[in-house]
């Protein structure tokens, strides 16, 4: 997948070659919401959306995201996530060990 997510006339997310991209993962590249990041290790991840575009490092795509703050991401999700402590909330996850995206809230 390429760095440029769009959505089209229909709603639907495409990336800047026209190829699908998945509705959460479409929502994550162009919204600011409460998010879930589940990890295939069972890690949680509560996010605001994405913090900068995706790259490349070692053989290995990463994605830069804004963690929710402590506080709001407890009462969404509990405390058994991880969320900001601090006013440094940009984390950085290696795409291949994401399982699950989902929203944590409704408006």
């Amino acid at each position: 997948m390429t760095d440029e997510v769009k959505i089209t006339d229909d709603g639907d997310f495409v990336n800047d070659e026209g190829q699908s991209v998945p509705h959460m993962i479409g929502r994550l590249f162009t919204d600011t919401w409460c998010f879930g990041i589940l990890l295939a290790d069972g890690t949680k991840i509560a996010v605001r959306g994405l913090a900068g575009e995706m790259c490349s490092f070692g053989g290995e795509s990463w994605l830069d995201v804004s963690l929710m703050d402590r506080e709001e991401a407890s009462a969404l999700w509990g405390d058994e996530c991880i969320a900001a402590t601090c006013d440094r909330n940009v984390a950085s996850i290696r795409t291949s060990h994401i399982i699950a995206v989902f929203e944590l809230c409704t408006s």
